[in-house]
């Protein structure tokens, strides 16, 4: 009881400075640029603004037993171009360099999360997951666009192969998670247990799946939608991609985990330019293989991250390394999480809001069937049954990503995928976390009481 005022005192500081930081930056933004100087001002300033408002916000949202990434997510929808435009869309655009920096940071550490030992004793229940979770949501996923198209505007003009092909898709981005919401997640309340490893597991390795399975689909339908021809080789050039990025990066773990052996000097901004460096290399190769050689390779950056991430915390120098990026996690998920909610399209959610919300509880009863059906067969505690699948619903970067590429493939059809996929992204990513929270603590590991 005494700490409540002061628990009240704190929170109203923490609104008062939001509403200052909001009325800064409405003086600050409102005026036009007259300059090119000026404008590469408001980029700074826009991001700088974003980062206060989105650290306040969480702190809020920590106030209201929310989690931070909430608070993240929020301010950034508040602050962008779909509301309050204090971060318009060509500042947004702009900002998109640095996804790279927070991509492979968050990949490191989810990779970090794997731990070797805890996967061979709960590998039974990881692949049970695998197995059940994308059966289910992808059927009912499937099920519900393919025999309800008359119900729905976005669906009812669709000729039956682009529906057949939308369905299709649609169903498998519906399977992708979210690690970067769940490592946010696991660091913020320190969760340690046979849940939260069975979930990390779960969620990385799943998101591989579906990336193959998704880019298996577009080249499959291609002939159908387009004048190109199928190509079988695209699918091996896939998994020749997808082993050699995880090779590639169970290498490059090698050298840092020798590198932190023998010098270890500035930890903290090598890793922040090996997983900057990742992805531009990634990119430049796949650009430099295609004009020169008229042959794509596109390596992961994800996973070549995600795989070096595994090693290095797997190895002796893994207490160090995870302390090392632990150091800077809160401003990397700050920018992360306030930059994908300034990215959230409010108008594709008010434009296809029937079908997204149709999915997006669809989807949750896949997610409950599987995880539970996956934890009675593994063994688990009805306990942890009952609130397994909610550790899962939060969907981000991958689902949005593979959104955009089908969307590249077939523009007659992007459009309306995109649009679903982003009115789902929206839902799944504000309650996901909120879900995912409320499971740790039922189960008790939070604060690393398993």
């Amino acid at each position: 009881m005494k700490q409540a005022p002061h628990a009240l005192r704190s929170h109203m500081l923490h609104l008062l400075a939001g509403l200052f930081v909001l009325a800064s930056a409405a003086v600050a933004l409102g005026q036009r640029p007259a300059t090119a100087f000026a404008a590469g001002g408001r980029v700074s300033l826009s991001l700088g603004f974003l980062l206060v408002f989105a650290y306040t916000a969480s702190q809020l949202a920590a106030g209201a037993r929310l989690p931070k990434i909430t608070g993240y997510l929020l301010a950034g929808a508040l602050a962008g171009p779909f509301l309050l435009g204090f971060v318009p869309r060509p500042v947004l655009l702009s900002l998109r360099f640095m996804d790279d920096l927070a991509f492979g940071v968050i990949a490191l550490a989810a990779g970090g999360e794997i731990h070797l030992a805890a996967l061979r004793q709960r590998r039974r229940a990881v692949l049970l997951n695998m197995a059940f979770q994308p059966l289910l949501v992808f059927s009912a996923v499937f099920l519900a666009v393919f025999f309800l198209k008359p119900f729905f505007a976005d669906t009812r003009a669709l000729p039956p192969v682009k529906h057949l092909a939308l369905s299709v898709l649609l169903g498998i981005s519906a399977c992708a998670l979210s690690p970067a919401s769940a490592i946010a997640i696991v660091s913020e309340t320190r969760a340690k247990g046979p849940y939260t490893d069975t979930l990390m597991s779960v969620t990385v390795a799943l998101d591989v799946v579906v990336i193959v399975l998704f880019t298996a689909a577009i080249t499959l339908f291609k002939p159908f939608l387009s004048a190109g021809a199928f190509q079988p080789a695209r699918i091996l050039g896939l998994v020749f991609a997808l082993s050699a990025s995880s090779a590639l990066g169970l290498g490059l773990g090698r050298l840092i985990a020798l590198y932190m052996e023998r010098a270890g000097h500035n930890l903290l901004v090598f890793l922040a330019c090996f997983a900057f460096g990742t992805a531009k290399c990634a990119h430049w190769l796949a650009g430099f293989t295609a004009a020169r050689y008229g042959l794509t390779l596109h390596l992961e950056p994800l996973l070549i991250c995600m795989a070096a991430g595994f090693y290095v915390n797997n190895s002796a120098q893994g207490p160090r390394f995870m302390d090392a990026l632990s150091g800077f996690s809160l401003p990397v998920y700050v920018l992360f999480f306030s930059l994908a909610g300034a990215s959230l399209d409010l108008g594709a959610l008010a434009q296809c809001w029937p079908l997204a919300l149709t999915l997006a509880g669809l989807r949750v009863l896949g997610l409950a069937g599987g995880a539970g059906l996956a934890g009675a067969l593994a063994g688990d505690p009805p306990r942890r049954r009952r609130v397994a699948w909610m550790g899962y619903v939060s969907q981000a970067g991958v689902s949005i990503g593979l959104a955009k590429i089908a969307e590249r493939q077939f523009p007659e059809l992007g459009g309306v995928l995109v649009t679903v996929v982003l009115a789902m992204t929206a839902v799944n990513q504000l309650a996901g976390p909120v879900l995912f929270k409320s499971a740790l603590a039922r189960l008790g590991e939070a604060g690393g009481k398993p």
